[in-house]
Parts: C-alpha cells; sequence; structure tokens
C-alpha cells in the first residue's frame, strides 16, 4: 500500500479545506518515525478555483488568472 494512502486511513483526518488532524502513535518510539515520515511529505496545492468579482456600484470587474475567457463571436 502506498504510503500516502496508508497514511490518510490510518492517522490523518480532513477538518476542512484547510486544516488535517494528525494522530500520532500510542508508542513513543514509533513517534519519531512518525514524525519524520510525515516531515518528508510532498505537498502540491490545488490550482485556484477561477473567481469572477463584479462591483456593481463602481462597474469594476476582477477576474482570476486562472479564469479561462474568450470573446463572443
Amino acid at each position: 500500500m502506498p504510503l500516502m494512502i496508508y497514511l490518510v486511513q490510518t492517522w490523518l483526518r480532513a477538518i476542512d479545506a484547510t486544516s488535517i488532524q494528525v494522530s500520532a502513535p500510542r508508542d513513543a518510539s514509533q513517534r519519531v518515525s512518525f514524525l519524520s515520515t510525515l516531515e518528508n511529505i510532498e505537498v502540491e496545492p490545488a490550482d485556484e478555483s477561477a473567481k469572477v468579482i463584479v462591483n456593481s456600484r463602481t462597474g469594476t470587474i476582477v477576474v482570476a488568472s486562472t479564469l479561462n475567457y474568450y470573446p463572443l463571436r
């Protein structure tokens, strides 16, 4: 079983979109190895979601850089 799947199924739980709860092993002799494993996990953040913000008072439109848009033909 890949390491990340094992950690998620055994020790990690998502709290919300930005937080993870970690349960360390009860055995003190396993904690150093466990923390070393956690410390070396490479995390790639997800792409920012596309957003369009319209200020109706000023007529300003702000478009996130991740949004693909094309002129109407």
